[in-house]
């Protein structure tokens, strides 16, 4: 696993908070609630992305595309995955 050693404790950090808030049975609003019940858990899911798009290396990101591909063969998307792992998937109008 390739990674960036300039990154900052806090991507760490944020990284290793949030799995532990999917791994531990303790919930900040539980998910039973209607509606509500799996904001945190959109929250916590959504800084972990953005964390680990700053933690991992293009070559780490290239490689993970790779294996992508070789698993998922024809169905596998290179300029879904690109736009993804580049940050720059938007929503269809």
């Amino acid at each position: 696993m390739s990674k960036n050693t300039e990154n900052s404790i806090i991507d760490y950090a944020t990284l290793a908070g949030a799995i532990a808030y999917f791994v531990l049975p303790i919930d900040a609003i539980p998910d039973v609630m209607a509606g509500i019940g799996y904001t945190d858990d959109m929250a916590v899911l959504t800084m972990a992305f953005k964390s680990a798009h700053r933690i991992f290396t293009q070559s780490a990101k290239d490689s993970a595309i790779g294996k992508a591909a070789e698993i998922f063969g024809d169905r596998f998307d290179p300029e879904l995955a690109a736009k993804v792992v580049s940050g720059k998937i938007s929503k269809k109008k």
